[in-house]
């Protein structure tokens, strides 16, 4: 088996052996707590198209949160997107 192989065999048999394990919990600061008001603002800026340059795309349109975060589509900023999910 040549060197290249054995890498991706390797990186394989590990990234399975973790696909189900879970995550710890993100640490929270006992000096800034997470607060319902907090967790309400953060989910409106998520969603909120005026951040952007245009008044067009909110984080939520390549972050999305049924896909982890990350952005199913292609490797590319989808530039201006009426009718996606932010819409």
């Amino acid at each position: 088996m040549s060197g290249f192989v054995r890498t991706i065999w390797l990186l394989f048999v590990f990234a399975a052996g973790h696909a189900g394990a879970e995550l710890p919990p993100v640490p929270v600061p006992a000096a800034n707590p997470i607060t319902e008001e907090k967790r309400v603002l953060g989910k409106i800026l998520f969603w909120d198209e005026q951040l952007s340059s245009d008044d067009s795309i909110a984080c939520g349109t390549c972050h999305i949160p049924s896909a982890g975060g990350a952005d199913p589509r292609a490797g590319l900023h989808p530039g201006t997107d009426p009718g996606t999910l932010d819409d």
